[in-house]
């Protein structure tokens, strides 16, 4: 039995080291978000992935 069956061999990998907390912006206010439906959550959570996927981008391209 192998143990990690999904095992990949990655070539010219690119690693970053980051000294700060790779997260979403918060606001500079003191703010409170309340979320009453589902509908609330999945948009905040597609906003939390865009974010996260531009950052990503900006590592890439190396921009801050």
């Amino acid at each position: 039995m192998r143990c990690c069956p999904n095992k990949q061999v990655v070539n010219d990998a690119k690693m970053a080291i980051l000294t700060c907390p790779f997260e979403p912006p918060k606001p500079k206010t003191k703010s409170k978000v309340e979320i009453t439906s589902v509908a609330d959550y999945k948009k905040l959570q597609e906003y939390e992935v865009a974010k996260f996927e531009e950052m990503i981008q900006q590592v890439c391209t190396g921009t801050t």
